[in-house]
């Protein structure tokens, strides 16, 4: 019961107009995205394996 009541109040609460603009506003005043592919990196990581994940 407690979870649905959770959902329904974080659903109303980021819904509102100006939790919205907020949450865009933080969201766009980032840095953009890379405009370019560098293909000798992604060989290098794909070479080393960086970011697999080690268990």
């Amino acid at each position: 019961m407690f979870e649905r009541f959770l959902l329904a109040l974080y659903g109303a609460y980021y819904t509102t107009p100006l939790v919205a603009v907020r949450i865009r506003t933080i969201a766009t005043s980032g840095e953009p995205e890379p405009q370019h592919f560098d293909p000798a990196l992604l060989a290098q990581v794909i070479q080393t394996q960086a970011g697999r994940r080690r268990l």
